[in-house]
Parts: structure tokens; C-alpha cells; sequence
């Protein structure tokens, strides 16, 4: 009876457990589905960061591959070249002979360095020939012109000659100096048209004193004894021989007895003289005086450059 109740009560607690087992709720689905993408993304970081590793091993297993493969050549190279030659000395004929036994370095594929050998200095020792050349002095350059045709050059341009023979003969030398190109410039006025030098000139002067005449009295006399004077003054060429005065029109005369003279240089301070307004009116003076005292000062130089100049 005892055992029966024993039993009773075993088979009691064996059903009271399988209702507490049944009675339990399940686990719920939504941390099946949390769960679940953090693995997926742990174990792919873990096969990323095996693949890394394998190809990090694979790469340094070939390095040391490639060094190992290297390194027998160049230390076979380095025996080579650190290789004792083998000398055999022979006897031929009672004179020794020596034998190199050493085997040749396999050519290399990288571009050789050559050893850059300085050339020697090849100093130039001056032989008699050079010598002479270097002391012969190159000869001075003359023109075919002397002095003589130089001073009647001037003559002619001061008399009023014709100098076209004097400048042909200028234009026609090989070699020109300064002076001679000054005289072809300056002197083409007058020696390629056959003008007079000083006709030029006191004709440029007659034709502004009249002009200049006629301003001053504008100036200094009423309308009509103004005109008046000024007929007289430019129909009629009048000149004083020694004018004693300092007046405009003695001014005017004593310039153009300077002209008559080939003084130009005297009759132009003269007409810086006259009054502003005077002044004026001699442009055609001032401009025949520069070309004819131009002319003459090349003629000047030219005659002075043959004179010999000292060291």
C-alpha cells in the first residue's frame, strides 16, 4: 500500500511539471529577428578581416621570396669581383709569362657607368709665325683727299665759286671719315644746286628787313606816317656804310655790313638785338644763317683733321 502511494506521488509531481513546462510562455520572434543581422555583420567584419591577413602573408612571403632569390647572385657577384686572380707563371724562352685565370663577370642589363677621365690641358705654345702676325700693326686708313684740296674746297665756297668739282671728289672716296660725311650733308645745299652761299643768305635778310621795318614803324608812328615810311622802306633798298647809332634800323644795317663781310656770326648777335616784335620777322635769316654757318664749320673740321694729333 505504501509503495502504491509512493508511486501515486511520483506520478503526481511527473504531470505537475509537464503542465508547468506547458504552461511557460515561448521566447517572442521580434529578438530572434534583432539578433539575427548583428551576427550576419560580426561575421562578415571576421571574414574581411581574415581575407586582409591572408593577402598581408601572402604579400611578405613573396618579398622574401624575391630576396632570397636575389640574394645568391650578389653574393656570387661579390666573390667574384673580391676572387684572388690565379697567377701561373710559365717560362717560355727564359722569359716568364703571367696567366690570369679569372673568369669574366656575367654582363649586366643595367646601363654601365663609364669613369669620366678629364681631358689634359693642351697648352698652346705661340710659334715665330704667330708672333710676327701679332706684332704687325694695322696700317692707318688715309682718304684720297690732302690738305691743299681741302683749303680750296673752302675758297670756293667762300668766294661763290662753284664747288660741285670739290664735293664730286669727296662723294667719290672708298673710304669717308666723320668730317667728310658732315661736309656731304652739309654742303649739299649748295655744291648739287650751284646756289650762291652768301646771295642766299643776304637775300633771306633784304626780304626780312623790310618785313621788320615795317612792324617798327606800326609801332612807333600813327596809321598814316606809318605807311608812309613803309613804302619808301620796300621799294627802295637803302644801307647805311656806318651806321652810329643803336636804333632798330641802324641795328639793321650794321647786320647786313656783317652779311657783305661773311661775318654771319656778328649779324646774327646783332639781330638778337632789335626788338621782339622785329625779331620775329627774320625766320628766313635765321635759317639761311644756320645752314651757311653749318657748312662752314664742316669745311673747318675737315681742313683740321689732317693735321697729325699727338698720342
Amino acid at each position: 500500500m505504501s509503495a502504491r502511494k509512493k508511486d501515486d506521488e511520483e506520478l503526481h509531481q511527473i504531470t505537475e511539471s509537464l503542465s508547468h513546462d506547458t504552461d511557460t510562455p515561448p521566447r517572442p520572434k521580434g529578438f530572434v529577428r534583432l539578433i539575427k543581422p548583428i551576427l550576419i555583420t560580426v561575421l562578415s567584419v571576421i571574414c574581411l578581416l581574415g581575407g586582409i591577413v591572408l593577402h598581408k602573408t601572402n604579400s611578405l612571403d613573396k618579398e622574401a621570396v624575391k630576396t632570397t632569390s636575389y640574394a645568391p647572385t650578389k653574393q656570387k657577384q661579390l666573390s667574384l669581383l673580391t676572387q684572388k686572380p690565379i697567377v701561373e707563371a710559365k717560362i717560355n724562352n727564359g722569359i716568364p709569362t703571367i696567366k690570369n685565370e679569372i673568369t669574366p663577370l656575367p654582363v649586366k642589363e643595367e646601363k654601365e657607368i663609364k669613369p669620366v677621365i678629364p681631358e689634359p690641358n693642351i697648352v698652346s705654345v705661340p710659334t715665330t709665325e704667330t708672333k710676327e702676325i701679332s706684332q704687325e700693326v694695322e696700317p692707318k686708313k688715309t682718304i684720297d683727299f690732302t690738305l691743299k684740296e681741302a683749303i680750296e674746297f673752302k675758297e670756293h665756297f667762300l668766294t661763290e665759286d662753284s664747288c660741285a668739282t670739290d664735293y664730286q671728289k669727296l662723294l667719290n672716296l672708298s673710304y669717308k671719315t666723320k668730317e667728310v660725311y658732315d661736309v656731304l650733308n652739309d654742303l649739299s645745299p649748295y655744291c648739287l644746286s650751284n646756289q650762291k652761299p652768301v646771295k642766299n643768305l643776304r637775300e633771306a635778310f633784304l626780304k626780312d628787313k623790310k618785313e621788320a621795318l615795317i612792324i617798327y614803324y606800326k609801332e612807333n608812328n600813327p596809321k598814316w606816317l606809318a605807311y608812309l615810311k613803309a613804302i619808301p622802306a620796300s621799294l627802295i633798298e637803302i644801307r647805311k656804310i656806318n651806321p652810329d647809332t643803336n636804333k632798330p634800323k641802324d641795328i639793321l644795317y650794321k647786320a647786313q655790313n656783317e652779311i657783305l663781310s661773311q661775318n654771319v656770326t656778328k649779324a646774327i648777335e646783332y639781330v638778337t638785338m632789335l626788338p621782339l616784335s622785329m625779331q620775329r620777322k627774320m625766320n628766313n635769316f635765321y635759317r639761311e644763317a644756320a645752314i651757311y654757318n653749318r657748312a662752314k664749320n664742316s669745311l673747318d673740321q675737315l681742313i683740321l683733321s689732317f693735321e697729325p694729333k699727338g698720342e
